[in-house]
């Protein structure tokens, strides 16, 4: 998604654990969460875990991928960086 779309959002439980969002180049965004996740930021062959900060250079293809570590129920928000 270009950084135009600047706001996802969803809900993490044990039947669905996870959530992978496309994000188009460039731009930068912050992830907030409720419980604890784990995050990898694949473009293309490279991969890296992040925090809460997603920077994403030039025109890249990328997927955010949000796993639930914890198990609660957790809310995520993605949102552009103005």
């Amino acid at each position: 998604m270009p950084v135009a779309e600047s706001y996802f959002n969803g809900l993490l439980t044990l039947a669905a654990p996870d959530a992978i969002i496309p994000l188009q180049g460039p731009g930068q965004w912050a992830l907030r969460v409720t419980h604890a996740v784990n995050t990898i930021l694949q473009c293309g062959s490279r991969s890296a875990a992040l925090t809460s900060t997603v920077l994403i250079g030039g025109s890249q293809n990328c997927s955010l991928d949000i796993n639930i570590a914890t198990g609660a129920p957790t809310t995520w928000i993605l949102s552009a960086a103005r």
